[in-house]
C-alpha cells in the first residue's frame, strides 16, 4: 500500500467518525468500536504510524464527542 492510499484510508475513516458524531445519536462505544477498527487499518497497514496515531485520533473523537454528540444536543 502506498502512502496515499494509506492516508487516504485514514481520511475515509476519519469522515465516517466524524459523519457519525455530528449526525447520528449513538453512544461514545459505537465511536470506540469505529476508533479500534481505524486502529487496526493502521496497525496492518503502517504499524510505524501506530504511536502518532494513538497521538492525534482518538483524543480529537474524545472532544469532538463531548462538544457535538448526542449528550451535547439534549436541551
Amino acid at each position: 500500500m502506498t502512502d496515499r492510499e494509506f492516508l487516504a484510508g485514514l481520511q475515509r475513516y476519519h469522515t465516517r467518525i466524524c459523519n457519525m458524531i455530528f449526525h447520528m445519536d449513538i453512544e461514545w462505544i459505537d465511536i470506540e468500536i469505529q476508533i479500534n477498527e481505524m486502529r487496526e487499518f493502521c496497525r496492518e497497514h503502517c504499524p510505524d504510524r501506530l504511536e502518532l496515531f494513538e497521538m492525534i485520533y482518538p483524543n480529537r473523537f474524545r472532544r469532538l464527542f463531548e462538544s457535538w454528540g448526542p449528550e451535547s444536543r439534549v436541551g
